[in-house]
């Protein structure tokens, strides 16, 4: 794992639809250092994996808003060490 790596969840207000769902990871993979963004629409959450020295925290509230939606909650979210044992690897 690249140590500029980061992952942060965000709780997410507004979205609806599929749609809205697509609108939310499109925005936030655009945004420069994002490596990966899954939206979850039932949980109404995103998971963003993106490098610190190119993309701050801000920067990906501000793409969340710039496609019009809210970000009520943001998480900063530890990611599995290689070799955990979870099976995640």
């Amino acid at each position: 794992m690249d140590t500029n790596e980061s992952v942060v969840a965000f709780a997410i207000t507004g979205m609806t639809c599929g749609s809205c769902k697509r609108q939310v990871e499109a925005a936030l993979n655009r945004v420069p250092g994002v490596s990966a963004a899954e939206v979850d629409l039932l949980r109404h959450t995103a998971e963003i994996h993106y490098n610190a020295s190119i993309a701050s925290p801000q920067d990906l509230v501000d793409a969340v808003h710039d496609a019009g939606y809210e970000v009520a909650h943001t998480e900063r979210v530890k990611p599995p060490r290689a070799g955990c044992g979870c099976g995640c690897n």
